[in-house]
C-alpha cells in the first residue's frame, strides 16, 4: 500500500474539537438568539452549520456523510443576487473541497484517484473551461446579451466543475468496504428524510427538496437491490426498505390511476431501476413484471394515460422537440465548444422564436452539445460508456457480496437519470434553469460515479497492486 498521508483528523484534534464544540455552542447561542428575534429558521440553520464545521474539523469524512444525507433536504436559499442563490448543499460541498484543498497543501500532496475514468472527467473539466474562454472571448455578435455577465458565466462553469470533481472526492476519502458502506446508509438516510418530509408537510416551513424523486430513486435502487440479493438483511431493515420503496412507488400509482400530476421524470427513474434490477435478478421475473406493468397500465387507467397525454400537450411539453430542434441550430454555429456555459439562454432568445426561447434546452444531451460543444458531448458519451464497462468490470472482480449489490444498485441509478436526462437536466445544472437550486439533487449522481471509483480501487488492492495510484509525481513535475 501506498504510504499516504490520510487526514482523517487534524493532530491534537480531539483538544481542538473540544475547544471548538464549546466555544461554537457558546457563539452559536448568542448569535443563533439574535438572529432568531427575526427568524428563529436562520437561528437552527447557523447553529446546524456550525456543528457542520466541527464535524468536518474532526473528521472530514464525518463532515462528507453529513453531506449526503443533509444536503439534498434543504433547498432554501441562504444568500440571493439577481437569479442566483447559494444554497446548504452547495455551501457544504465548498467548505469540503476547501478542507480537501488544505489538506493536499498542508501534506504537499494533491491526490487524484487514478481510475479508468479519469481521463473522461478531467477531459470534461478541461473542455468546460476552454468552452468558457470561448463564450466570452468569440461571443456571437448577434446576440445581444441581456443576460451577459462575467459571473454568471463564471458561475455557471463551477456548477459542472464542482459535479465533476465530487467523483473525485469520494474515492479520496472512501477508501474501505467499511466507508463505503457509510455512503450506503447515508444515501438511505437521505431517502428517508424525504418520506419524513413530505409526510410531515414540512414543505410549508421552506424545507422543499427539489426534484426529490431523483434523491429517492437512489434510496429506492439501493433497498430493492439489498432485499433481492441480501438475505442477511435483518427483520427491521427488510420493513424499513419495503415501506421506502412502497411509498416512492406510490407517487407513481398515484399518476396513473389517481388523476395525480404528470410529471413522466418523477417515475422514470424509479421504473427504469427497478427494471434494470430485477433484471439482473431473473430475466424471466423482468419480463414478466414489465409485462405485467403495461398490462395494469392500459387496461386498468388507459384513459388516465391519454390524459396525462392530453396534460402534457396543455403544459407545453411537446415544445421539447422544437426546442431541440433550436439548440441544434445553435450548435451548429458552434460546433466544438458551444457557446459557453451560462450562455444558452442570451443565444435562444436570439435564435429560437419567442414562444420556444426557454431558459435551456430541457435535455441534458442538447444542453451539453450546446453549451460546451461537439467535443465536451463526445467525452461525456465516452464517459458513459466507460462507467458501463466499469462497472461490469467490478461486478466480475469482487467476491463481496454487499460490493456486488451496491454496483448493481449504482448502475440502476446512473441508467435511470440519464434515461429521465432526456427530458431535463438532471447530470450536470443548467445555469439559468435553477442551477444554483438543482446542484442540490443533481450532484449525488456524482457521488454514485464517486463511489463506483472507489470500489474500483479495493478491486485494485485486492488484485495486489501497488495500491492506491496516484497523481502525486506528475502533480509536482507539472508544477
Amino acid at each position: 500500500m501506498l504510504n499516504t498521508f490520510k487526514i482523517e483528523t487534524i493532530p491534537d484534534s480531539k483538544n481542538i474539537l473540544l475547544r471548538a464544540t464549546f466555544f461554537s455552542l457558546i457563539l452559536a447561542l448568542i448569535i443563533g438568539f439574535v438572529i432568531g428575534i427575526l427568524s428563529p429558521l436562520y437561528a437552527i440553520g447557523f447553529i446546524v452549520f456550525l456543528f457542520f464545521i466541527i464535524l468536518t474539523i474532526s473528521n472530514i469524512r464525518h463532515g462528507i456523510l453529513f453531506w449526503l444525507s443533509t444536503g439534498g433536504l434543504f433547498a432554501v436559499p441562504l444568500y440571493t443576487i439577481r437569479n442566483t442563490s447559494i444554497y446548504p448543499s452547495m455551501l457544504m460541498l465548498s467548505v469540503v473541497f476547501i478542507f480537501w484543498i488544505f489538506i493536499a497543501l498542508e501534506t504537499k500532496k494533491f491526490l487524484i484517484t487514478q481510475t479508468k475514468l479519469f481521463w473522461p472527467l478531467i477531459l470534461l473539466v478541461i473542455i468546460t473551461i476552454l468552452s468558457s474562454f470561448k463564450g466570452v472571448i468569440l461571443y456571437d455578435p448577434e446576440v445581444r446579451g441581456e443576460h451577459r455577465f462575467a459571473l454568471v458565466q463564471i458561475f455557471a462553469s463551477f456548477l459542472i466543475i464542482f459535479s465533476v470533481f465530487t467523483a473525485f472526492l469520494i474515492p479520496r476519502f472512501f477508501q474501505t468496504t467499511k466507508e463505503i458502506r457509510q455512503i450506503y446508509s447515508a444515501l438511505i438516510y437521505l431517502g428517508i428524510g424525504i418520506f419524513i418530509f413530505e409526510l410531515s408537510g414540512l414543505g410549508r416551513f421552506g424545507f422543499s427538496p427539489i426534484w426529490a424523486p431523483l434523491m429517492q430513486a437512489n434510496a429506492v435502487s439501493l433497498s430493492y437491490t439489498s432485499l433481492l440479493f441480501m438475505p442477511e438483511l435483518s427483520l427491521w431493515r427488510k420493513i424499513l426498505f419495503s415501506l421506502l420503496i412502497i411509498f416512492s412507488l406510490q407517487y407513481i400509482l398515484a399518476q396513473f390511476f389517481s388523476g395525480g400530476e404528470q410529471w413522466i421524470t418523477g417515475w422514470v427513474v424509479f421504473v427504469i431501476p427497478l427494471i434494470f434490477i430485477t433484471f439482473c435478478r431473473s430475466k424471466k421475473w423482468g419480463i414478466f413484471l414489465v409485462i405485467l406493468f403495461s398490462v395494469l397500465i392500459f387496461t386498468m387507467a388507459g384513459s388516465q394515460v391519454k390524459n396525462m397525454f392530453d396534460m402534457a400537450e396543455k403544459e407545453r411539453d411537446y415544445d421539447r422537440l422544437i426546442m431541440w430542434m433550436f439548440a441544434f441550430k445553435i450548435w451548429i454555429k458552434n460546433p466544438f465548444f458551444g457557446v459557453g456555459p451560462g450562455n444558452y439562454m442570451d443565444y435562444i432568445l436570439t435564435y429560437a422564436h419567442k414562444e420556444f426561447a426557454y431558459t435551456s434546452a430541457h435535455n441534458q444531451y442538447f444542453q451539453i452539445l450546446t453549451e460546451l460543444g461537439g467535443i465536451a458531448f463526445v467525452c461525456f458519451s465516452g464517459l458513459i460508456i466507460k462507467i458501463s464497462f466499469l462497472a461490469k468490470y467490478l461486478f466480475n472482480k469482487i467476491t463481496d457480496n454487499f460490493l456486488k449489490v451496491f454496483i448493481i444498485a449504482i448502475i440502476g441509478s446512473i441508467y435511470g437519470q440519464l434515461c429521465a436526462s432526456f427530458m431535463g437536466d438532471y447530470i450536470l445544472p443548467a445555469y439559468h434553469n435553477g442551477g444554483s437550486r438543482n446542484i442540490s439533487t443533481t450532484i449525488y449522481f456524482w457521488v454514485l460515479v464517486g463511489t463506483l471509483i472507489a470500489i474500483e480501487q479495493i478491486v485494485k488492492d485486492v488484485e495486489g497492486s501497488t495500491g492506491r495510484t496516484s497523481l502525486e509525481f506528475k502533480t509536482r513535475e507539472f508544477l
